[in-house]
């Protein structure tokens, strides 16, 4: 997402858990350093992230590597990314803001694709676009777009 408290931690952990009850093996790898989630949405402890074999096993069935450390730690969570792949179906990794520093389309380097999350009548369109346009600059799939706290009726 652009800003903070968007829901994109939320959307995360909504997708991690889908995936793990439609029988996908999934790690969620939580590299929001400026507001970590995975304590609150997993009920899981912080490690070091140098030590990528801390991987948390959750009563959800989503295990959970939850970093604690800084913005200059993104190398090693991608080599930590790359080194997890093979043991995985889905690895789903939560960043901080794209408003809050680069550390999301750094990380985006070692997935296979990124969903923005935008929040209904908050997000501008145009500022939108423009991190979408950075992502494809760098050469990232942007797999789609989720929209959190959306209310009202819809029709499918």
């Amino acid at each position: 997402s652009i800003g903070n408290s968007e829901g994109r931690s939320e959307i995360a952990a909504a997708l991690a858990y889908s995936s793990a009850r439609a029988g996908e093996k999934v790690l969620f790898i939580d590299t929001d350093f400026r507001d970590p989630s995975a304590r609150r949405l997993f009920g899981t402890a912080a490690v070091s992230p140098a030590d990528r074999k801390s991987v948390v096993k959750t009563r959800y069935g989503v295990d959970v590597l939850p970093y604690d450390g800084s913005a200059q730690d993104m190398p090693t969570v991608r080599r930590s990314i790359e080194a997890l792949k093979p043991e995985y179906d889905r690895i789903i990794v939560n960043t901080s803001s794209l408003g809050d520093g680069s550390e999301a389309i750094e990380a985006a380097g070692a997935c296979d694709g990124s969903v923005f999350v935008l929040e209904s009548g908050q997000t501008a369109v145009r500022r939108a676009r423009y991190y979408m346009t950075l992502f494809n600059d760098a050469g990232h799939e942007v797999a789609g777009t989720a929209l959190a706290k959306a209310q009202g009726k819809f029709l499918f």
